[in-house]
């Protein structure tokens, strides 16, 4: 595997990417704080695909409701990486349902980073702390996963890592996490991070 080091010209491009990924454990330094050297790219390594018995179960079946999923990033784990960032895919679901990611040997986390539905394949870029040198999965309904590491991250003060928690549900009833209702085409939704679920003002 072939590993290049970002330096600091890259570092603003980069955890501007972060912030758009979903983030599992692990939250995003602002835009050009990431020091030299904390951030590790490397070549997509595909670490599972259950299609083809590659990965954590060793088997082609699919993963099941109530199975963890314990996947082992060693490369990431022998570099001292303190998250990793994995391209999720979800694909030949049996039902609608969603993936969980989050550090092995933590509670299971109440969000998802994943959402699935019958007849298309998904994917989604998350950042996830490792835990015990793995992340683990879990799946509401029968699918296949497929997951490509892209990267590590090996600094210990460049993100503050949060419990994942829900900020905003346009569904709930109640504030404050109903947010006015359904969002509209074309309209603009500010929604507060700041000072909620563990993130400081």
């Amino acid at each position: 595997m072939t590993l290049v080091r970002f330096r600091v010209r890259t570092s603003k491009l980069l955890s501007a990417t972060v912030l758009a990924l979903a983030s599992v454990g692990v939250g995003a330094a602002a835009a050009g704080s990431l020091r030299p050297g904390a951030v590790e790219s490397a070549s997509p390594n595909r670490v599972l695909d259950t299609r083809a018995g590659l990965g954590a179960n060793g088997n082609r079946n699919k993963v099941a409701p109530g199975v963890v999923l314990n996947l082992p990033i060693s490369a990431a784990a022998a570099a001292g990486a303190t998250s990793v960032v994995v391209n999720i895919t979800a694909t030949e679901a049996d039902g609608p349902g969603w993936v969980k990611a989050w550090p092995c040997g933590t509670r299971t986390p109440p969000t998802s980073v994943l959402n699935f539905a019958p007849g298309r394949t998904t994917a989604n870029a998350v950042v996830v702390q490792l835990g015990q040198g793995a992340i683990c999965l879990s799946t509401y309904a029968p699918v296949h996963l497929v997951a490509d590491v892209s990267g590590w991250f090996t600094g210990t003060t460049d993100f503050t890592g949060t419990a994942p928690n829900r900020i905003t549900d346009t569904r709930e009833a109640n504030e404050p996490l109903r947010s006015g209702g359904p969002l509209q085409g074309g309209a603009e939704r500010r929604i507060r991070v700041g000072g909620t679920a563990g993130v400081p003002p």
